[in-house]
């Protein structure tokens, strides 16, 4: 896993084994310069979810789609 790269960065390597490149994960705090195309999809909230938040997140994914 790799938290907080910043904008611009990516890993020096790739990572070999298919579900880690299948998978990506985005964070509610942090702008996305474009949505991420992965079949697994982790989204990590800094604050506590409530109901409200849940509902937000997944209208955004939705109009990734």
């Amino acid at each position: 896993m790799l938290f907080r790269m910043g904008p611009g960065e990516r890993p020096a390597r790739t990572f070999r084994p298919q579900l880690c490149r299948s998978s990506a994960g985005v964070s509610l705090d942090e702008p996305l310069r474009e949505p991420p195309s992965a079949a697994r999809l982790y989204i990590f909230n800094p604050r506590p979810w409530t109901a409200a938040t849940y509902r937000a997140a997944l209208r955004e994914v939705r109009q990734w789609h």
